[in-house]
């Protein structure tokens, strides 16, 4: 069944995430983590992570194996997020510049392929 609603909520939250690279390679860049660790190892603190745990999302998608993976993707994108975020924090940014390339990357590649199949499938 066609959902351009919830198409467009996906295609929306690809974007949205794409920023984050940008914000981990300011804080490398600076030196300083332009989002505090323990806000961006959260899944609900973002636009996207907000939908996807409100009652509504849960209520109409949350029995899904689509809702469940990109669930479990957005989880772990922001785990990688707060763990660079971490290692900038304590002063580790060779580190943390590394595991934007080692983890973050992959991690943000498999979660924007996740959404565009639930995107494509909504549409």
């Amino acid at each position: 069944m066609s959902n351009p609603h919830l198409a467009q909520a996906l295609r929306d939250a690809i974007g949205k995430h794409g920023a984050w690279k940008l914000k981990l390679k300011t804080s490398v860049t600076i030196g300083k983590a332009v989002i505090p660790a323990a806000e961006a190892m959260r899944d609900d603190c973002c636009d996207f992570g907000r939908w996807l745990h409100a009652p509504d999302q849960i209520k109409n998608y949350g029995q899904t194996v689509q809702y469940r993976v990109i669930t479990r993707l957005h989880r772990e994108f922001h785990q990688c997020a707060g763990n660079i975020m971490q290692e900038i924090e304590s002063g580790n940014v060779a580190k943390a510049a590394k595991l934007i390339d080692t983890d973050f990357t992959p991690q943000s590649e498999h979660l924007v392929r996740g959404l565009n199949k639930w995107a494509h499938e909504a549409a």
